[in-house]
């Protein structure tokens, strides 16, 4: 027995030193792949979260966009006019926000650039909507919109949405003076006359 306690002297120096070296490399290659992961994690949030943000913000447009029946009018200062059931809507892009508006027929004149406030979407790096028309009635709209979060990641989305009642397409406005406000004069006179 005191043979056997003599010969385990235990590790030495060198051995322990050897044994943290490989402990502290697989470490380091375990914390790498866990890196690697989360890292792979938030990108992939970050781009369902925008996906997510540009299903909804299309959703939206495809239910307002589809009830409008009477007209429908975009000005070059990123604001679209439309109108149906009695209420007029706009749709304004301000910065990186799309803010919407709406107002009954008979106040619709109200419904001008600042008092278009509830916020729509947010991250919004580019809006375009192009109004496709046969003679002065809109038969569809397509809807380009790309969103950009604070990564710089981007998404890009874009539909065309069929109009049923194939609403009276404003193109000109009479004036080149204020062009928001002429579109939205134009648009109230269509929807008296």
């Amino acid at each position: 027995m005191k043979k056997l306690l003599k010969k385990n002297k235990g590790f030495s120096l060198v051995e322990l030193i050897i044994a943290f070296s490989l402990l502290s490399i697989i470490a380091m290659a375990v914390l790498a792949v866990m890196n690697a992961g989360t890292n792979m994690f938030t990108s992939v949030d970050r781009e369902l979260n925008l996906q997510n943000k540009s299903q909804n913000a299309m959703a939206q447009f495809q239910q307002y966009f589809m009830g409008c029946s009477n007209a429908i009018c975009n000005t070059d200062g990123n604001i679209t006019y439309f109108a149906g059931n009695n209420k007029v809507y706009a749709i304004k892009q301000d910065g990186s926000e799309l803010y919407f508006g709406e107002a009954e027929r008979a106040s619709a004149a109200t419904l001008t650039a600042d008092n278009i406030t509830d916020p729509f979407c947010s991250d919004v790096d580019a809006f375009n909507v192009t109004i496709i028309s046969n003679k002065n009635k809109a038969t569809s709209i397509k809807v380009t919109l790309t969103l950009k979060d604070e990564s710089n990641r981007t998404y890009s989305a874009s539909q065309i949405f069929s109009l049923r009642n194939q609403p009276v397409h404003i193109k000109e406005p009479d004036t080149s003076e204020d062009e928001a406000a002429t579109m939205l004069t134009t648009l109230i006179k269509v929807l008296e006359g």
